[in-house]
């Protein structure tokens, strides 16, 4: 037989048999989470508890998906700005029907209470009482007079959060659902300790219809160095799905977002500081017995045009405080340095406003032990502030077919309210996430 003839048939039966490889193999689902925070690991979280809810495989024939997860994050470069806040959650009387902020933190609030506080450890209820000297009959809090402190008190549902016990309960969660045996169809996990650099998207070679027609590459800075060249080591990961939590550390990449309605919004945000005081070596100055007591019961207090929280986090004790009277100085991020330089006197002199009142509403024996405003040290965070406060999660590239879900999305903006609108959006951005993959 004739040799081209044989290397032809030769070459069919290769091609034949390296389809049927082709059909038998795994189907790898590629998803990246970039990001450390509240709402990074919450989006983590939801992907694997809903992944194994979708009746997916029907959609490749019958074969078997493999889900493949990076989650990428630096802690060390870009630490997760949830750890800079004072993490509470309470609606201070915010209704629904007035604004899409309103609505928004309404619905968020009672999420975080019905599906975030009985999951997670970390999370103190506490009270936020707003105080009055005399009865006013136009606020819209209900009050009642306190007799032992001779004064109207409206008493409004709160919660504390612990961050960093909370962001560990949430990495426990994770890795009880990759343990389970519920989940049926194979994950894998994987932490990578890098930075991102750069984002872009590339076609699909492969045509796949329920993927799209397009991969999302990230290029990393990895958090090691080439020990021989002292260089740093870089890596091209492509992904089908890519959801960027990266709070105020989404500044690096704001000239790569190419979808015009996200980056224009992004234009109109705002990297501002926020501050509060945190007690130096509490554990010195603290009882046991009064730190626990502080975690069970926090003084939470608005008096006039004054707010004062003080709470215990870990070992340190934790006051965030303000005035509607007293503008602490907030700078864009840049200028983090003059901020705190700036905020010190107002911040000592809204301290030494509220003693007076802390001295009439706590018991002498934890009034004693608040000291003085030198005992603490400014906290300060970055905020990433939206338009008219409203966090949004929106793509990242142009979508050319609007009934498909975008591939690549970028959450910001969530500013004040990142510990109840942040669960709450990691949660519908996930389900719309996989929404394309349902069947």
């Amino acid at each position: 037989m004739d040799n081209d003839i044989l290397d032809r048939l030769h070459l069919k039966r290769k091609l034949i048999m390296i389809e049927k490889d082709i059909k038998a193999s795994p189907k790898k689902v590629r998803i990246a989470i970039v990001g450390n925070g509240v709402f990074s690991r919450l989006s983590l979280w939801f992907l694997l508890k809903y992944w194994r809810e979708q009746k997916i495989d029907e959609r490749f024939d019958g074969g078997i998906i493999e889900l493949h997860i990076d989650h990428i994050s630096s802690d060390l470069e870009y630490p997760p700005t949830s750890l800079k806040t004072t993490s509470t959650v309470c609606l201070n009387g915010i209704t629904k029907g007035h604004s899409p902020l309103g609505d928004l933190l309404v619905d968020s609030f009672s999420f975080f209470v019905r599906e975030i506080v009985p999951q997670f450890a970390g999370v103190f209820p506490a009270q936020h009482h707003i105080d009055y000297k005399e009865q006013d009959k136009n606020t819209r809090f209900p009050t009642h007079f306190d007799q032992s402190l001779q004064i109207y008190r409206a008493t409004l549902e709160a919660y504390i959060i612990d961050a960093e016990i909370f962001l560990r309960s949430v990495d426990d969660k994770i890795e009880d659902l990759l343990n389970s045996e519920l989940l049926n169809r194979p994950i894998f996990l994987q932490k990578i300790n890098a930075s991102l650099e750069e984002l872009s998207e590339v076609s699909n070679v492969l045509d796949d219809r329920v993927l799209g027609p397009s991969m999302i590459e990230l290029y990393l800075k990895m958090n090691k160095r080439d020990f021989f060249q002292q260089k740093n080591i870089f890596e091209v990961r492509s992904y089908h799905r890519v959801l960027l939590g990266t709070g105020h550390h989404t500044q690096n990449i704001l000239h790569q977002i190419s979808n015009p309605v996200t980056y224009q919004k992004l234009q109109r945000t705002r990297f501002l500081t926020g501050h509060f005081l945190q007690s130096i070596r509490a554990e010195n100055k603290f009882t046991s017995e009064f730190l626990q007591r502080l975690r069970r019961n926090p003084y939470w207090i608005t008096f006039g045009d004054y707010y004062f929280l003080f709470f215990c986090r870990g070992s340190e004790v934790v006051i965030k405080m303000g005035s509607d009277n007293h503008h602490i100085p907030t700078t864009e991020h840049e200028n983090e340095a003059r901020s705190v330089f700036y905020s010190r006197r107002t911040l000592e002199s809204i301290f030494d406003f509220l003693n007076r009142h802390l001295k009439v509403v706590m018991s002498y024996e934890d009034y004693k032990l608040i000291g003085c405003f030198k005992d603490y040290e400014i906290v300060t965070g970055i905020r990433h502030k939206g338009i008219k406060r409203t966090p949004e999660v929106l793509p990242i590239f142009p979508i050319l077919d609007t009934s498909l879900p975008a591939q690549a999305y970028l959450a910001f903006g969530f500013y004040k309210n990142g510990w109840s609108t942040g669960p709450y959006k990691a949660h519908q951005t996930i389900l719309e996430m996989l929404k394309d993959f349902k069947t």
